[in-house]
């Protein structure tokens, strides 16, 4: 929605100014809610991005990990006794795969992963980022689940380990990189962009964006646009 057309891939004017930006000299980097494992398969590889943060708990720059943060067997065990209690469908997003929990009678529509049992996902060898609850849940008892920061959105919710955020991730990238967080503009669409947008020098959001994120935001245009405005 930020970043990506309803294609799933990068328009071309979007592509042109990022890096016209970079060859400036800026570092262009990925922070996304979703799990390394998650994101479209060129985005990882392509030369356009310096690094990446994904699903607040993992950060890499110029391939080396910085932070790969997991859920613990407790934060585990709570989500998939909720599940079995609600039947509300579970994506695990992980670094390297995505697993589904009790999708048996739940289409997966365009979401790609590996079913798995609750004996095999408890099991350490599973190494997950961040958790998706892939149903509504904004009239759901969540309060089982402690281990996790459980954000209710309009029409899904996430499980984020308590430590971790957009913002949290960013900050640590910077200090590794040392660069100022007064130099950091930041692009998002969704309300789990709003820390990291808060955060940031700069806040653009897309012009579809969220009310909430909108609140906050200093620009509110496309990438394109708003990197002609910022860099003229």
């Amino acid at each position: 929605g930020t970043l990506l057309s309803h294609t799933g891939t990068i328009d071309p004017d979007t592509r042109a100014q990022i890096e016209r930006v970079k060859s400036m000299g800026h570092l262009i980097f990925i922070n996304t809610g979703r799990s390394k494992a998650h994101l479209p398969s060129f985005i990882p590889s392509d030369p356009l991005f310096d690094g990446l943060i994904c699903g607040s708990a993992y950060i890499e720059h110029q391939g080396r990990v910085l932070m790969n943060k997991t859920l613990s067997a407790k934060a585990k065990k709570e989500v998939l006794d909720f599940s079995d209690k609600t039947g509300i469908p579970l994506l695990f997003e992980g670094v390297h795969k995505d697993y589904f929990y009790n999708f048996e009678k739940n289409p997966k529509n365009f979401l790609i992963g590996t079913d798995i049992s609750k004996e095999d996902f408890l099991s350490d060898d599973i190494q997950i980022t961040k958790m998706t609850f892939c149903r509504v849940i904004t009239d759901v008892d969540t309060s089982s689940i402690e281990a996790l920061r459980v954000i209710k959105f309009r029409t899904y919710g996430e499980g984020i380990i308590h430590s971790c955020d957009k913002a949290k991730a960013m900050k640590i990238l910077l200090e590794q990189i040392c660069v100022p967080k007064t130099n950091i503009i930041s692009f998002g669409d969704s309300e789990n962009d709003v820390e990291m947008l808060k955060a940031s020098a700069v806040a653009v959001v897309m012009p579809h964006g969220a009310d909430a994120a909108k609140e906050v935001a200093d620009l509110v245009l496309p990438i394109d646009e708003a990197l002609k405005v910022l860099f003229a």
